[in-house]
């Protein structure tokens, strides 16, 4: 700011805002193909990217509420949600 000595620290990004989305792409990776989530941070928007895709049906029915999956992709997220752990 004008007149000050130091800067103040704004957030750029909702921080709830990222870690949905960050979420999203852990939940929907497609762990058959050892990929990675990729954070790419632009000048006027942060992307994040994963192999894999809704696991059941389009976005469109997510966004909806048209559709839950009836199952996990990955046994670990299960496992985590449901707090039993199997071997």
């Amino acid at each position: 700011p004008a007149n000050e000595l130091l800067a103040h620290e704004v957030s750029k990004y909702d921080q709830k805002v990222v870690l949905e989305a960050l979420h999203n792409c852990i939940v929907h990776q497609d762990y058959t193909r050892s990929g990675r989530v990729v954070v790419i941070e632009r000048a006027d928007r942060l992307t994040l990217e994963n192999e894999g895709g809704c696991f059941e049906g389009e976005p469109e029915y997510y966004v909806l509420r048209e559709r839950v999956p009836r199952r996990y992709r990955n046994p670990f997220l299960a496992q985590a949600h449901d707090g039993t752990q199997h071997d």
